[in-house]
């Protein structure tokens, strides 16, 4: 079943409805925001064997979309132009080029974008990958963000709205994301800061694995900033951590193993005492099984040897026959019956045929697109393009509807296709009655076999 939405884009009409951005919320807390007067759709794909998909398409427009926090049974695809994009736990934002081409901005987290190169390409926070309409160029740049350096005077300065963020977001939540970018600029430049410091002091192997534990913890923190104050808090705890211990962590037992062994008596760094005192383990094992082998030879060829397994063998009886003394007698010639004779000529019987039944054909599978809506006599009519995806040939119901802002199903329609041969495809109007001004967006509810 494929669904989408689009807005009625007739210059004649009541823009109501279509002026502002359409917003999507996910049962796992995924946002996809449309702008107004794009043309998208959005299906749920599954491949055999393969996990479920929620595929949006813009094919004209802006699109914003952030990953939801909540472990989803699907993962979320947006293809525009050439490219399929997605992210794991970020937000980004695409623009579908009227030469087909398509550019992708990443906002927060990783942006996976994949195109005609042999390779994804991984898109970081203020970068921008511009890819050509037929998906074998893609270029990433990096946008400047004009951040100035932390100091005192700057959080008595206005906070400005950046210009990715989409107009349909309400002033307090551009307020909190403008705040996370200052104070994620601001901790990235304390962060270095007292990395360089940490790097300037002689470190042995233990310091320089300590660093990458805390580099490591640092990233992890960064990712988080583009969330809002809890990435914040992420990332002051992640500084205040490194700051109390100074950029070292405690060794593990696997770093104290291979540290270079100070203080050991007994080898050096290549050889530790912990890999000497378990290099008699394989001996023993080895040891183990030449005993096993040895007593289940003697288990074996030792079952042969008792007396009480052989059995004594079957006394010999002889058969004495009593011979007979006495001629036979003949008292009679024997007699001799003459063969039939055969007149009729064989009959040949043929060979019974077998007819199979008609191979059974499982129903018909089919999926839509919304192409267009548009006002009409009566209500409002909505083309959809249905195409045959498995199964025989058939007929299918195309129910289309209209939905408020809300997102309230106020009135539908329904129309039937022609047989849809297997493979074929079929564009269908579909009239939604509505008395009254037209309002609201149209979209597309189901298609099912008729």
């Amino acid at each position: 079943m494929a669904i989408g939405r689009q807005g009625t884009n007739d210059p004649g009409e009541d823009p109501a409805g279509a002026s502002e951005p359409i917003t999507l919320t996910d049962p796992d807390g995924a946002v996809t925001r449309v702008a107004p007067w794009s043309t998208w759709t959005r299906e749920q794909v599954r491949a055999p064997g393969g996990e479920p998909a929620l595929v949006t398409r813009i094919e004209a427009g802006q699109l914003w979309f952030a990953a939801g926090r909540k472990r989803s049974p699907w993962r979320h695809e947006v293809k525009v132009g050439p490219a399929t994009v997605s992210t794991p736990r970020g937000r980004f934002h695409v623009t579908a080029e009227p030469d087909g081409g398509a550019t992708v901005a990443c906002l927060a987290g990783r942006t996976r974008v994949v195109a005609g190169l042999r390779e994804p390409v991984l898109l970081g926070p203020d970068q921008t990958a511009a890819v050509s309409s037929d998906g074998a160029t893609l270029v990433v740049m990096d946008r400047v963000t004009g951040a100035t350096a932390p100091d005192h005077a700057a959080a008595d300065e206005p906070i400005a709205l950046p210009e990715a963020w989409p107009a349909g977001w309400t002033e307090q939540e551009a307020t909190l994301a403008a705040e996370g970018e200052r104070a994620r600029a601001a901790l990235e430049a304390e962060v270095a800061a007292s990395t360089d410091g940490a790097a300037a002091e002689p470190a042995a192997g233990t310091s320089s694995r300590s660093g990458r534990r805390a580099a490591d913890r640092r990233e992890a923190a960064l990712a988080g900033v583009g969330a809002g104050a809890a990435g914040v808090a992420g990332l002051a705890a992640a500084v205040a951590e490194q700051d109390g211990t100074g950029g070292e962590a405690p060794p593990t037992p696997a770093d104290a193993g291979t540290a270079g062994g100070e203080g050991d008596d007994q080898g050096g760094a290549d050889d530790p005492p912990r890999r000497r005192r378990w290099t008699w383990i394989p001996e023993i094992v080895a040891i183990a099984a030449l005993l096993g082998v040895l007593v289940a030879a003697v288990v074996v060829f030792g079952n042969g040897s008792d007396r009480t397994d052989v059995a004594d063998a079957p006394d010999r009886t002889a058969t004495t026959l009593a011979a007979s003394t006495s001629a036979p007698s003949t008292t009679s010639a024997p007699s001799t019956t003459e063969a039939p004779t055969t007149t009729e000529e064989p009959t040949t019987t043929a060979k019974p045929t077998t007819t199979l039944p008609p191979a059974i054909v499982a129903p018909g599978t089919a999926s839509g697109a919304l192409a267009g809506c548009k006002r009409a006599e009566g209500g409002v009519r909505a083309t959809v393009t249905v195409a045959h995806r498995s199964g025989g040939a058939g007929r299918f119901v195309v129910k289309v509807g209209l939905v408020d802002g809300a997102g309230t199903v106020f009135a539908q329609g329904q129309a039937q296709t022609a047989v849809l041969e297997p493979g074929a495809s079929t564009p269908i109007d579909v009239l939604v009655p509505v008395a009254g001004s037209v309002s609201g967006a149209c979209e597309l509810l189901e298609v099912v076999p008729a």
